[in-house]
């Protein structure tokens, strides 16, 4: 990979100091730039929902200059949203029960739109599963014509008041409207992770103008036909240092994953897994 191959250069130049650190982050970022947003330039729709078919979303990503930039990053990265990551935290592991490390898209709140259906609805659509998307000739429009219209996520995806569909909330952090997973409350499919972003996580401190809530969507659920796109992978993998042994070596020496830039933490200033730790896991 580029950036592992340009800190090799920075380490035989300079030695192993602090600043060959600075040096390799700075390089981080700037290669980064060019990978980070492996999505198509141009406008997109992707859909997804539960196994059962009772929650659907639609993620509908506007134009490449149209996008919101990622409110952790400086704005001269161009790094921007939506994002696909993969992350190693020991919540995200227990919460999808997930051996491996999960991977999710991260997304800035205007672009998720969510149908569910509540627990009384009586779909003629409905059987072991309401809605079949795993079968062959799945018809999404047809399918969409006969269920609950598309809500803002804002109004379905946060526990801010008594849920009257299928979806279902739990809070891992606090428990409020700011931070909740949700999930279908009929057949257990684990959707989304929401956060109300805060000024310390946001580069300067700033928070986003016009919107100040992000979702995590789990790639799992998302319709098979996006999952077989090449440009659907991750671009970053994040809190590398709580993985373990076995999604580690994964990570390092996986086709689609030893390329991906890793960090310790939530972002590289946490620290960036140099080439040396990922050789103790190819050996």
């Amino acid at each position: 990979m580029v950036i592992r191959s340009l800190c090799r250069v920075v380490a035989r130049l300079f030695g192993r100091e602090h600043n060959n650190r600075l040096l390799c982050g700075a390089l981080f970022r700037y290669v980064r730039q060019d990978i980070a947003m492996p999505l198509p330039d141009e406008a997109n729709t992707i859909t997804g929902g539960c196994s059962c078919g009772a929650i659907r979303y639609r993620i509908a990503i506007p134009p490449l200059e149209s996008r919101h930039f990622s409110p952790m990053a400086p704005p001269s990265e161009n790094s921007r949203l939506p994002q696909v990551m993969t992350c190693h935290c020991n919540d995200c592991r227990r919460a999808t029960s997930t051996f491996l490390a999960i991977a999710v898209i991260d997304l800035s709140a205007p672009m998720l739109t969510v149908s569910a259906m509540s627990p009384t609805s009586e779909s003629t659509i409905a059987s072991g599963r309401m809605l079949d998307v795993m079968a062959e000739g799945y018809d999404v429009q047809k399918a969409d014509s006969e269920r609950p219209p598309y809500l803002p996520a804002m109004d379905v995806l946060r526990a801010t008041d008594e849920s009257k569909s299928w979806v279902r909330f739990f809070h891992s952090a606090t428990c409020g409207p700011e931070f909740s997973r949700s999930f279908c409350g009929r057949c257990g499919t684990h959707l989304c992770y929401h956060l109300k972003l805060q000024p310390e996580w946001c580069h300067n401190g700033k928070l986003p103008e016009d919107w100040q809530d992000s979702f995590h969507i789990y790639l799992g659920s998302i319709d098979r036909e996006f999952l077989d796109e090449d440009w659907l992978v991750p671009s970053i993998e994040l809190n590398f240092k709580y993985g373990t042994h076995f999604t580690k070596t994964t990570s390092a020496t996986a086709v689609g994953l030893r390329h991906v830039p890793k960090v310790m933490g939530l972002s590289e200033e946490e620290g960036i897994v140099e080439e040396e730790e990922l050789t103790r896991f190819r050996a």
